[in-house]
């Protein structure tokens, strides 16, 4: 299959991941090419996609987390 597409740099547009995360410098967010400062603005949402970035295949139960816990506990 041959790309009809390229972008700027002559990548062709397929090819481009549909997330992009920054870590190094500013924090920052794209989604198929649109940023999206106000994720990487809030120190939560920034600092979750920042660590789920770095640990891509790692799965977190949610066993361990204080509001699930809150929540079967009723």
């Amino acid at each position: 299959m041959m790309p009809s597409a390229f972008d700027e740099t002559g990548a062709p547009l397929m090819a481009q991941p549909a997330l992009r995360i920054r870590l190094f410098g500013d924090l920052t967010v794209e989604i198929r090419g649109r940023s999206l400062p106000e994720l990487a603005r809030q120190p939560q949402t920034g600092g979750l996609l920042a660590f789920l970035a770095l640990h891509p295949f790692r799965s977190f139960p949610r066993s361990g987390h204080k509001r699930s816990a809150r929540a079967e506990r009723g």
